[in-house]
C-alpha cells in the first residue's frame, strides 16, 4: 500500500505544484496581518475533502483554520500545523520576479512564502488528499491546522488556540520548511531593552555631562564578556550553547550635544533547560555590578519578548514514524538536529503536552530572503513522507 501511496502523490507532482502558486498568490503579509482569504480558500478546498471546518478568529479577519477528517475509531489524534502568514517582501524592485506572482523555473517555485511556507501547506493538504481519494480508511482522527500570525510570535494563532482549549492530540506536526530534516528540539529567547540614562551639556565642554553612549559601550563590552562565560557549561548536544546579541543601539540627539540617553535591545537565545526568568536575572546581575564600580551608571531594562525553548525525545513515535517513512522514500536515514530559531513547535510541547516534530519542505536559508523559493521535488517528497505518515499512525 505504501508503494500505491507513493505513486499517487508522484503523480499530483502538477496539482502540488499549481497550489503552492496559487496560495502565494495571496499577499497574507504579517504585519499587518492578512490571512482572512488565505483561510476562506483553504476551507473552502478541505471541506471538498470532507474535512469538518472552523474558522477561529482571535480578532477580526485573523482567522485560524481547525480541519478534522474524523476516523472511525475517533483516536488516536493526529496533527498537521502550518501557518499561512508571511513576512513582507520588502523593496520589489529587490525582487527578479514579483513576490506575488509565482513563477515556475527549473523545477523551483519562487515568490514570496514558496519556502515559508505556502509550499509546505500545499503539501500538507495534498497528502490528506491523496488519503481521501485513495479510498483508504482511517481508524483515527486527522486533524490539519492552517495558523495566522506564526512570523509574529504566533499570539493570535497557535498559542490562541493552546490557550483555548482548542488543540487536542497525541501528537502533531509543524511543518516549517527543515530541508525535510526532522527537528526535535529549538532555542528559546529572551529580548530586553537597556536605556542608560547620562547628562546633556555642551560638547565644547563634556566634562560637565555625562556621556549615555560611553556608559552604554561599558554596557555593551561588559554583556559580551560575562555572559558567554556563563555559558561554557551549558551546552546542548543538538543546539549548541546559547548566543547573545545586541541588534540595535540609538542615542544622541546631535553632534554638539553630550548625548544624555541611549538604549540597546539585545537577543539572549535560550537552550532546553534554560527559562526566560533565569536569564533575564543574568542580564540584571551584570548590570549591578558595573553599578557597583560606577555610581554615575542609571539604567532601566525591561523584557520585551519571550519563547520558551523546547524539545522532544528522538524516541518519540512521531520521530520514528517520521524517520521510517523518510527511510522509505529516499532509502536513506534523516536527519535528526535541532532548530536555532523558534516554531510554533514550542506551543504544543510546553502549553499543550502534545510531542510536537517540526519536518518540512523548503530550506530555512530561502525563509524572509527575496528570490525566495522552493523544490517541487522537496515539496512532492514532504507529501508522500506526510501521506504515509498518517496511513501508518491513523489507518
Amino acid at each position: 500500500m505504501k508503494e500505491k501511496i507513493c505513486d499517487f502523490v508522484e503523480k499530483m507532482k502538477s496539482d502540488i505544484t499549481d497550489m503552492t502558486m496559487a496560495l502565494i498568490r495571496f499577499k497574507s503579509e504579517n504585519p499587518p496581518g492578512n490571512e482572512e482569504e488565505i483561510a476562506d480558500f483553504l476551507a473552502s478546498k478541505l471541506k471538498t475533502l470532507g474535512f469538518k471546518v472552523k474558522l477561529v478568529e482571535a480578532e477580526p479577519k485573523r482567522p485560524n483554520v481547525i480541519a478534522t477528517l474524523e476516523g472511525k475509531r475517533g483516536f488516536p489524534t493526529l496533527i498537521f500545523n502550518g501557518h499561512m502568514d508571511v513576512v513582507p517582501a520588502g523593496p520589489l524592485e529587490n525582487w527578479k520576479h514579483p513576490p506575488y506572482e509565482p513563477v515556475l523555473k527549473n523545477a523551483k517555485i519562487y515568490g514570496r512564502g514558496a519556502a515559508d511556507m505556502k509550499g509546505a501547506l500545499s503539501s500538507i493538504f495534498n497528502a490528506a488528499k491523496a488519503i481521501v481519494e485513495l479510498g483508504i480508511d482511517l481508524k483515527g482522527n486527522l486533524v490539519i491546522q492552517f495558523v495566522a500570525d506564526e512570523e509574529e510570535g504566533g499570539a493570535k494563532g497557535t498559542e490562541f488556540l493552546v490557550k483555548n482549549g482548542l488543540v487536542k492530540g497525541d501528537y502533531a506536526v509543524v511543518c516549517e520548511p527543515s530541508h525535510l530534516r526532522i527537528g526535535v528540539a529549538e532555542k528559546g529567547f529572551i529580548r530586553a531593552e537597556i536605556t542608560v540614562r547620562g547628562k546633556a551639556a555642551h560638547s565644547s565642554t563634556p566634562s560637565e555631562g555625562i556621556n549615555a553612549i560611553v556608559k552604554m559601550c561599558r554596557v555593551i563590552e561588559a554583556l559580551n564578556d560575562k555572559l558567554p562565560k556563563k555559558f561554557v557549561n551549558k551546552r546542548h548536544p543538538l543546539l549548541g550553547g546559547p548566543t547573545i546579541n545586541v541588534g540595535t543601539i540609538t542615542g544622541g540627539v546631535k553632534v554638539n550635544i553630550v548625548p544624555d540617553k541611549c538604549t540597546i535591545q539585545l537577543d539572549r537565545r535560550l537552550i532546553p533547560g534554560e527559562n526566560s526568568e533565569g536569564a533575564f536575572n543574568e542580564i540584571i546581575e551584570i548590570l549591578k555590578s558595573l553599578r557597583k564600580r560606577d555610581s554615575q551608571l542609571k539604567y532601566e531594562v525591561k523584557l520585551i519578548g519571550e519563547a520558551e525553548p523546547s524539545e522532544i525525545s528522538p524516541q518519540e513515535e512521531i520521530v520514528k514514524l517520521l524517520e521510517r517513512n523518510y527511510k522509505f522514500v529516499f532509502h536513506r536515514r534523516p536527519i535528526i538536529y535541532g532548530l536555532k530559531g523558534t516554531t510554533d513547535a514550542r506551543f504544543f510541547i510546553n502549553q499543550a503536552k502534545i510531542p510536537a516534530a517540526v519536518f518540512g519542505p523548503g530550506s530555512i536559508s530561502e525563509a524572509h530572503k527575496v528570490n525566495e523559493f522552493v523544490h517541487v521535488k522537496e515539496l512532492v517528497s514532504a507529501a508522500k513522507i506526510y501521506s504515509l505518515t498518517i496511513f501508518d499512525f491513523l489507518a
